[in-house]
């Protein structure tokens, strides 16, 4: 159904590119939900965004500030050579020669937009000392170190065929020997089919490997080692040699991130606030 904002005709095809536009990310983060129900509200959402695009395009449009042409036509350069060029952009957006102007006039609109917003977001105070502590105090799970490990460990690369079960139990014999008190890095170096650095890995993240050695790593103690497991890339023993627990990062390490975070929040209020104003005065109904 299309909408009438302020007397303009919104027609139904804008709010249905919203959804589509929305709707993976949508999904991913409403998954819980039933389809219909997840269907009826990410219609509702397309249609609140279109309004509040268009009361803000309305608004801008309003001010009749001048765009200057010379910095249109280098918007529309930017356009053309972004898409390799002015026949693949015809192509693309199906334009004939006379349409040209149209482009440039939502070039025009897009650019008055672009610096109505900067004015509405334009003037938030800079966040004081006592906000700053207060957010770095709130969110203290957001400004921990990474845990990391330090670790060591013993590889047999997988081979097709009967090779697999010799490198199994080729992999528990050096288990039994470190349970019988057999030094780590002399079997890796060895044994392993990494022996470099006696099989030592350095420190690392989550992340950094693949999950099932993740999980194995992350799980074990420091100054112990895993039983025998298998990943894609073979069976492993691993050691931690050290682990570094998550520490709060001192706020002066972060004292301009936490200030960016909080002048984002500022300008996104500025907006929100702009638009339930302008909702207010609107003449906003179906079509």
């Amino acid at each position: 159904m299309a909408i009438l904002i302020n007397g303009i005709n919104i027609e139904e095809q804008v709010i249905n590119d919203e959804i589509e536009r929305l709707r993976p990310q949508y999904e991913q983060i409403m998954r819980e939900k039933s389809p219909e129900q997840r269907e009826k509200e990410l219609r509702q959402w397309s249609r609140e965004n279109v309004i509040e695009r268009e009361l803000i395009r309305q608004a801008a449009l309003a001010e009749d500030k001048p765009v200057e042409a010379q910095r249109v036509e280098q918007e529309y350069q930017y356009l053309i050579d972004q898409h390799g060029g002015r026949e693949k952009f015809f192509e693309r957006f199906q334009l004939t020669e006379d349409r040209v102007g149209e482009v440039k006039n939502d070039i025009e609109q897009r650019i008055k937009v672009e610096s109505f917003l900067t004015e509405i977001t334009a003037e938030v105070a800079e966040p004081t000392e006592q906000e700053i502590l207060d957010f770095y105090n709130e969110y203290q799970e957001y400004f921990l170190s990474a845990e990391t490990i330090h670790a060591a460990h013993i590889v047999k690369h997988h081979k097709p065929g009967p090779d697999k079960k010799k490198n199994i139990k080729e992999m528990e014999r050096l288990l039994g020997k470190l349970r019988q008190g057999a030094d780590f890095q002399t079997l890796a170096r060895q044994h392993s089919d990494c022996p470099d650095n006696a099989g030592d890995l350095g420190t690392f993240g989550r992340g950094q490997m693949v999950q099932a050695f993740e999980d194995q790593a992350f799980n074990t103690d420091p100054g112990h080692y895993t039983d025998v497991f298998e990943t894609e890339f073979g069976f492993h023993i691993v050691y931690v040699i050290e682990r570094n627990t998550p520490e709060l990062i001192p706020v002066d390490d972060v004292r301009d991130k936490i200030q960016q975070e909080l002048i984002n929040r500022a300008r996104q209020k500025a907006l929100e606030d702009f638009v339930d104003a302008a909702k207010e005065k609107a003449d906003i109904k179906d079509a």
